[in-house]
C-alpha cells in the first residue's frame, strides 16, 4: 500500500500484492522524472488524488484556491477569500486552513511556511488577524482584514515555491 509524495505532497497511492509491481513502480517514480498521470497510465493499481494533475501541471495554487473556495465547512471564511483570490500578492502564495483559520505558505508542500500573517473568523462577517506568534494585528470586514494580511507581508513576498518550508 505505498503513497507517493513528491515536493512535500502526497499525490497518488496503490495497493498490490505483487512486490515485483510494487518495485517496478517505485523505480519508475523515484528514479526517472515523471508525472503522476503517467506513473497511474503505467501502473494500473496506483490511483491518483485528485489534486495530482493540477501539482503535475504547476497549477496547485490556483487549484488550491478554488478547493478552499468550494468548501462550505469553513463558509466563514468566503468574503476573505474571494477578496484574497483577486488580490495580486495573496493569490500566489499557497493557501491552507487549519482550525478553520485561513493561512497562507511561501511553498506548496507540507511542511507549510508559518511566516505571514493568520486570519480568523470571529463572527458577524470580521475576522482576527494575527502575526505567526500570536500578536494581534487587529479586527475588521473582510475588507479590513485583506489591508492587515498585505501590510504585514514581508516587503519582498514572492510567489510559493513548489516544495517544502525546508526547500526555503
Amino acid at each position: 500500500m505505498p503513497d507517493f509524495w513528491k515536493d512535500g505532497v502526497c499525490l497518488a497511492h496503490g495497493q498490490t500484492g505483487n512486490i515485483g509491481e510494487l518495485s517496478k513502480a517505485l523505480g519508475f517514480w523515484c528514479c526517472g522524472d515523471t508525472t503522476t498521470k503517467r506513473l497511474a497510465e503505467t501502473f494500473p493499481f496506483i490511483e491518483l488524488n485528485e489534486k495530482a494533475i493540477a501539482f503535475d501541471e504547476n497549477r496547485e495554487v490556483e487549484y488550491t484556491w478554488k478547493l478552499i473556495q468550494a468548501d462550505s465547512s469553513i463558509k466563514e471564511l468566503n468574503q476573505l477569500i474571494d477578496l484574497a483570490i483577486k488580490d495580486e500578492h495573496l493569490s500566489k502564495l499557497f493557501p491552507f486552513t487549519s482550525l478553520n483559520r485561513l493561512c497562507f505558505s511561501r511553498c506548496t508542500g507540507y511542511p507549510y511556511t508559518h511566516d505571514t500573517p493568520i486570519a480568523i473568523p470571529i463572527g458577524d462577517n470580521k475576522f482576527e488577524i494575527q502575526l505567526p506568534n500570536r500578536q494581534l494585528v487587529g479586527i475588521g470586514s473582510a475588507t479590513d482584514a485583506l489591508k492587515m494580511i498585505k501590510d504585514n507581508l514581508s516587503p519582498d513576498i514572492k510567489p510559493a515555491i513548489k516544495g517544502t518550508a525546508e526547500d526555503l
